[in-house]
């Protein structure tokens, strides 16, 4: 059964370091983060979402994005690189994909989101498009001597008055020091995803979304399914391989979601939500773009394009 799709751990790590000197600890512009933030309007005619595309959200340009998080993986693996050479080793750096799409699947409020994927595999993982799907691979390097291994990953045995410092890390933490040498300030929280997760939460409590999901419920109901929410339907135990009875479903919980114009208010209020909280944390965001532009000028410049 699908649970989302994962993104590969040398991309998740680049996410990850990205993040740690991208985001602010706290935002004094909006008050308390517990401030009642009022319901926002929204438009009075909703517009349905493209089938399973990805939404635009006001934070996401505060983000690391997918482009950027690859630009520097490819950062990493030739600073690496130019670190083992300069040792005498070769290294090969690791092949970077492209993102794969968005998931069919919101396996924490919304279900299903593709009338397409509905059709075909039901509430299962649609099969990999071919050629595509992989984010990052690193190439596996056999036979290597301890002596490479140690310039590769530094002398980390337990108990070493330096294991595991980035200095001591070898040639894998070569960008980790190129980054710090740039002395860009740490982050002690992630905001964006504090910002994302508040807006989210407002979302699902919101009165408007709460009629939107009854809707879809009494639409369920009606055709003979009972489902009190549209994730009660997706993380049903539904066989493996897919089945008839599960793709009609499927079929039909996207259909209760347009009727109920589920998805449109969904992320209507939830662009709302993040609105609010973008107004009443401008200069803690603010910080976290200079910083994720900072690192990205030393990426860009160990790419050879700064």
């Amino acid at each position: 059964m699908f649970r989302g799709a994962r993104l590969g751990r040398l991309c998740l790590a680049a996410s990850a370091v990205l993040l740690a000197a991208a985001c602010s600890s706290s935002s004094k512009d909006g008050g308390s983060a517990t401030e009642k933030i009022p319901a926002p309007a929204i438009p009075a005619v909703l517009t349905e979402p493209a089938d399973g595309a990805a939404v635009a959200l006001p934070l996401d340009g505060y983000g690391i994005s997918s482009g950027d998080s690859l630009l520097f993986v490819q950062a990493r693996e030739q600073a690496t690189r130019t670190c083992m050479q300069a040792k005498g080793f070769d290294y090969t750096p690791a092949a970077a994909g492209q993102k794969p799409p968005p998931p069919p699947i919101d396996s924490e409020r919304l279900g299903i989101l593709s009338l397409a994927a509905a059709k075909q595999t039901g509430y299962h993982r649609p099969p990999p498009s071919a050629g595509g799907g992989s984010v990052v691979t690193a190439e596996g390097r056999p036979n290597e001597s301890p002596e490479y291994g140690k310039a590769l990953n530094g002398d980390m045995r337990p108990g070493g008055p330096t294991a595991g410092t980035t200095a001591d890390r070898g040639c894998h933490a070569a960008m980790d020091r190129q980054l710090a040498d740039a002395k860009i300030p740490e982050a002690k929280s992630d905001l964006v995803g504090d910002l994302r997760a508040q807006a989210h939460s407002l979302t699902g409590e919101d009165t408007r979304v709460r009629a939107a999901l009854d809707a879809w419920s009494s639409c369920m109901k009606g055709l003979g399914y009972q489902y009190q929410t549209p994730v009660d339907a997706s993380a049903a135990a539904w066989p493996d391989p897919v089945g008839q009875k599960e793709r009609d479903t499927a079929t039909a919980d996207m259909g209760c979601k347009t009727q109920a114009k589920l998805l449109a208010t969904w992320y209507a209020v939830e662009e709302g939500y993040q609105k609010a909280l973008i107004a009443r944390n401008e200069s803690g965001l603010q910080a976290v773009k200079d910083a994720a532009a900072q690192r990205m000028a030393v990426v860009k410049k160990t790419l050879g394009g700064g």
